[in-house]
């Protein structure tokens, strides 16, 4: 499926670990969203809710749903976006073969 619209936005502003806050909203056939993770390595990972029509969220621009985020404390920690982007960075690095050419 395809977001028929969506808008992201990332902090200026990055955590010890060099991540930084991101977020999103958006709608698509499922309904209105907003999302938030980070970016910390090249690695983009965001955690999407979908909300019910009467949200008071569904009109939130990505601005104001980072704004919230941020105040929430949202950022560095074991927030789940952050284990997931450090999985996932994990994942993509290459990878040692050894004799037969099967990988590590």
């Amino acid at each position: 499926h395809d977001d028929e619209s969506h808008e992201i936005v990332v902090s200026q502003h990055s955590d010890v670990d060099g991540a930084r806050l991101v977020a999103a909203s958006g709608y698509n056939e499922f309904g209105h969203f907003v999302s938030v993770g980070s970016l910390e390595g090249g690695v983009l990972c965001l955690a999407r809710r979908y909300l019910e029509k009467r949200d008071e969220r569904c009109v939130m621009r990505a601005q104001q749903v980072l704004n919230v985020a941020a105040a929430s404390g949202a950022v560095g920690g074991e927030a789940p976006w952050r284990t997931a982007a450090k999985m996932m960075g994990a994942a993509l690095q290459p990878r040692k073969r050894v004799r037969g050419g099967a990988s590590d």
